[in-house]
């Protein structure tokens, strides 16, 4: 066989840089700051909110959105934009209190399927989300 080396080396350069541009990383994607949480919300505080409705709370990253989906199950997200995590805004809830906003890039985050992005903005990945657990009337939130 008859190898055209030149060429090969051609293509094997392409091929690599090829590969090198799409495992990159978007630049404003960051990776989301690890801060400990490990905090309680007791029951007269739970009780002032209904299901499908959500409460800002202090706490994370930029403060936490508690998302109650039914009269024991809750779900916690952080309000740190996923696409903007080194911004100081945070994600804000929609009126219906069933979507998160980044009042920035504009990325909607549903709160009632896990946080998950919506079509909307620039944003890949959904909010991070906290793990909760719900006994005697007491939520207990933990990363």
């Amino acid at each position: 066989m008859n190898f055209d080396k030149p060429k090969i080396t051609k293509n094997l350069i392409f091929v690599i840089l090829t590969v090198m541009l799409c495992c990159c990383k978007n630049d404003n994607i960051d990776l989301i700051p690890y801060v400990p949480v490990q905090q309680t919300v007791n029951s007269g505080e739970i009780a002032t909110f209904g299901i499908n409705t959500a409460i800002k709370k202090p706490g994370g990253n930029k403060g936490l959105i508690i998302y109650r989906k039914s009269s024991d199950e809750f779900v916690v997200f952080d309000r740190i934009c996923t696409y903007f995590p080194n911004d100081t805004s945070a994600v804000v809830l929609e009126e219906s209190q069933q979507i998160a906003i980044c009042p920035k890039c504009e990325s909607r985050f549903i709160l009632i399927d896990d946080g998950s992005k919506t079509n909307d903005g620039p944003a890949q990945l959904p909010l991070r989300k906290y793990r909760c657990f719900y006994e005697n009337g007491r939520l207990t939130i933990v990363n």
